[in-house]
């Protein structure tokens, strides 16, 4: 509250996130010679509201007016605060207002959290709602992170999602090869401007795989003794040759002569369970990493692992 009602102060914020409550101070001075007592206050828009602490300025005081601040769309927002008061004399009622704008972003929101591929689709895309792109011409970047894998990712602002935008996703063509499950999952970071970050996973599931269960068959035995344990397959690729279902181990990697034998216990509707039985070696049982990789016929299932726990 000045000599000068009409002046108005202007207040930039920046960049705040979409449907963010925020709240902020801003300081009132009362520069009359008279206490005044604010009326009313009203907003061009309900993107912000000021709340003074009280009613009643005495001369040369300060208080702070807290405004809250949610913008409700996308991109500049611009609100006029007006707060009208009149001192102890009932002079006629003054206003003074200020300004408050900025800019609303949102951040990178992923519908999918799971996607499905077959053994020979290396690309697809994520539909996303993409951060303004428009703010200050600054887009934020996106990565998806995998243990040694190079992925490619590309921004498609010409797709037919909702948002308008998409991610473009690219494999490279050993990605499969290299993973030993049926799944794998990816991290999306998203850094925006106003240092706003958002993680998301996304799981990738390979159809043309097979799931097998437990991943991790724990058995107690010693060099020379047998093992027997029982393992679970499921997959579309059972529904075709599951009577030539087979394993072999490897030990640390190395892939080991010793006889595996592979009995079916029962046949499910696409599963089959199986009873696995073979007599520890050497080499097996000193070897810090044992897997089991399965195939049908000609085509590769997937691998599980062996866990010793008497070592």
């Amino acid at each position: 509250m000045s000599s000068n009602p009409d002046a108005v102060t202007s207040y930039k914020i920046g960049t705040v996130q979409k449907n963010l409550l925020l709240l902020y101070a801003l300081p009132m001075v009362n520069e009359t010679e008279k206490a005044v007592r604010i009326t009313r206050t009203s907003n061009s828009c309900g993107c912000a509201v000021a709340t003074p602490p009280n009613h009643n300025i005495p001369p040369g005081e300060s208080v702070t007016c807290v405004v809250a601040i949610r913008p409700k769309s996308l991109g500049n927002f611009v609100s006029r605060i007006s707060i009208t008061y009149s001192d102890d004399g009932l002079n006629a009622e003054k206003t003074c207002s200020f300004i408050v704008s900025g800019a609303a972003f949102r951040r990178v929101e992923i519908d999918q959290d799971r996607v499905v591929l077959s053994e020979s689709e290396r690309i697809f895309s994520l539909d996303v709602s993409y951060p303004l792109a428009e703010l200050e011409g600054q887009t934020p970047s996106v990565n998806f992170l995998s243990p040694n894998q190079s992925i490619d990712v590309r921004l498609n602002s010409a797709c037919d999602s909702p948002s308008g935008h998409c991610l473009d996703i690219v494999l490279p063509e050993t990605f499969w090869e290299k993973l030993p499950n049926s799944e794998a999952a990816l991290v999306l970071v998203s850094r925006s401007r106003s240092g706003d970050e958002l993680e998301h996973s996304v799981r990738l599931v390979n159809a043309s795989r097979t799931e097998i269960r437990p991943r991790v068959s724990t058995v107690q035995a010693k060099v020379g003794e047998e093992v027997r344990f029982r393992v679970i397959l499921k997959g579309e690729e059972l529904k075709r040759q599951d009577d030539d279902v087979r394993c072999c181990i490897f030990a640390d990697d190395i892939r080991s002569n010793l006889p595996v034998v592979v009995s079916v216990e029962r046949k499910l509707a696409g599963a089959i369970i199986l009873t696995v039985s073979f007599q520890v070696s050497v080499d097996v049982y000193e070897s810090s990493d044992v897997k089991l990789a399965w195939w049908n016929g000609k085509s590769k299932l997937g691998e599980s692992k062996i866990l010793f726990a008497n070592r």
